[in-house]
Parts: C-alpha cells; structure tokens; sequence
C-alpha cells in the first residue's frame, strides 16, 4: 500500500506528463495549421453528431 506521500508525489508526476503532454500537443496543432475557429467548429460538429447518435462517444 502506497503512504499518502507516495501517492501525491505520484499524481503530481503523472499530473505533470499530461500538462507537458497536451501542451506539445496544442503546439504541434498550431504548427499544423489549427485555429481556434478551426477547433470551435470541429467540436461542434461533434457534440451534433453525438446529439444526433450519428455515433457512439466511444467512437470519437
């Protein structure tokens, strides 16, 4: 079993990888040409899709 400490060093770890994770990611995005509008209109074509049940949310 994990003491308290462990535990909250581990989720700042992992905490840390994902924050690192999606801002390599929005930058790679950028440099490939996403726009904010660009993002703001494929989101919401998919919560319509999803609304619809075009399909399954598992799917996207």
């Amino acid at each position: 079993m994990q003491t308290l400490t462990a535990y909250d060093a581990m989720r700042q770890f992992y905490a840390n990888c994902l924050q690192h994770t999606l801002a390599a990611t929005g930058q790679q995005a950028t440099q490939n040409g996403l726009t904010e509008d660009t993002l703001s209109n494929l989101l919401t074509e998919a919560e319509e899709k999803i609304s619809k049940g075009a399909f399954k949310t598992e799917e996207l």
